[in-house]
């Protein structure tokens, strides 16, 4: 069985399973057209999170969920929050 048979079979509903499975699907275009572009493999691997925070919030304001999602999970990778950083007043 594939991971989403696995999914719905512990209780997730199918379309659920589908709008995961498909943007997944999705999201993997959009990274293999942008390797295949710019000939990046894995430059997200070594990129400081403030950098990855910073092109998460730009690509809000673009307005592309999948790119939106691709930082998001950068960050994700990384341990890191989708949080700004601020300083304290202490």
């Amino acid at each position: 069985m594939d991971q989403m048979g696995n999914w719905v079979k512990a209780g997730l509903k199918v379309d659920t399973a589908f709008l995961v499975s498909d943007f997944a699907d999705a999201l993997a275009a959009k990274l293999l057209k942008v390797q295949e572009e710019k000939k990046r493999v894995d430059d997200w691997k070594y990129a400081l999170p403030e950098r990855l925070r910073a092109a998460l919030y730009e690509h809000i304001e673009k307005g592309d969920p999948v790119d939106v999602a691709a930082f998001a999970a950068f960050l994700w990778w990384h341990g890191e929050s989708t949080k700004e950083w601020e300083a304290s007043d202490e």
